[in-house]
This record gives C-alpha cells, structure tokens and sequence, in this order.
C-alpha cells in the first residue's frame, strides 16, 4: 500500500460515514489522529481495518488520488519465483526472466524492488488474486506489515508478520495462519505498493 492508498482509505471512509475530518475518521476507527498521521507517512493502513471497513480498492474508482511513475521497469514474478537474485536495473532485467514488467510505481527508489503477483484467495480483502504488488528487499519489516516469505523447505507465501517471543506467525486472512521459527526463514520482503484492479 502506498501513500496515496491511504488517503483513498480515509476519503472511502468519509464518503461511506459522512464524516467531515480527518479527525473524525481517527474516532470512527478508535485510533488518534497522530496514529492516522503515522499511516500516511507509512503507506501502511492495518489489515484488520481494510476488513473490518469491507474495503475494496475498486469501491473508490471515481476519486483516486493519482502519483507519477518512476522511471524504468520492475519485473513482476509469481509468488513461486519470489527470492533473492530477483532485482530491477531500471530495464535491463534479464529477457525472459520476468512474467511482466510493470513501471516503478512512484516512490519506489530500491533498486531492488520487484512485483509479484498475488496467486490464491488467502489475503482478501486486503489482497485478491491477480492482483499486482511490490516488495522491497531493504524495507525493514514491523509487526502487521503485509509480506512476501520464503521458507527453507521452499515455499513461497503472502501473509500479515507477526514477531512473537520465539517465532513468527505468518497471519491469512481467509487460511489457516502459519507458525514458523525464525530459523525456518530464508527472506522477508515488505510489500510496499500494491495495484488497483
């Protein structure tokens, strides 16, 4: 989720509640108007309101906040393929290596950012399949980040990061949640931009 998501999240949210502020918004959902801020700042709205609001980033066609592109291309891969290795260099990524291109949403400057694309149903609403997002390699990841992980026995998923005392909880919204040790982590990357449908 980028910067401009978010302010689409609010303005979603005072156009279904009628609400006039932003501070009312920060009542409506139990939070303070700094917290509100914090999101923004972050590109980052916790996946328990995206639910609990039942939003939908098509809900909101009609007044999307546009950012300029970057320049140069990420590859975008399946959640399969996700690893390290996988990098941009601004359009000289190997021919044939990625399932597409898309431009660099704006923002992204980690050269070694790459897409992915959300294959299974586990993440609605917060992420539906088919749906395009990008991850970053050195973005550091905090408890409740949305996340693409691969796991030494070789799978590769998509999951809300919970840190707990001695492991991590990889949380599905629509699955079972998964328990792993930290030692059964080969990557974590941080979704950063996720792709209106």
């Amino acid at each position: 989720m980028s910067r401009y998501d978010v302010e689409n999240f609010i303005l979603f949210l005072k156009k279904k509640y009628r609400l006039k502020t932003e501070g009312s918004v920060a009542e409506h959902l139990g939070i303070s108007r700094q917290q509100l801020s914090h999101w923004k700042n972050m590109g980052y709205v916790p996946g328990k309101h995206l639910k609990n609001e039942d939003y939908r980033y098509d809900n909101f066609q009609d007044e999307k906040l546009s950012m300029p592109a970057e320049k140069g291309n990420l590859p975008v891969v399946g959640v399969a393929q996700a690893g390290p290795g996988i990098f941009s260099l601004d359009g000289d990524y190997p021919a044939g290596a990625a399932d597409e291109y898309i431009s660099r949403p704006h923002g992204i400057k980690d050269i070694n950012a790459f897409g992915i694309i959300v294959k299974d149903r586990s993440m609605i609403p917060a992420l539906r399949p088919q749906q395009r997002v990008v991850v970053s390699p050195n973005v550091p990841v905090e408890n409740s980040d949305r996340v693409v992980v691969g796991l030494k026995n070789g799978k590769r998923l998509v999951a809300e990061w919970r840190k707990l005392d001695s492991h991590i909880e990889l949380v599905k919204y629509n699955g079972e949640n998964i328990t792993v040790e930290f030692s059964e982590i080969e990557f974590v990357y941080k979704i950063v931009w996720i792709r209106e449908l």
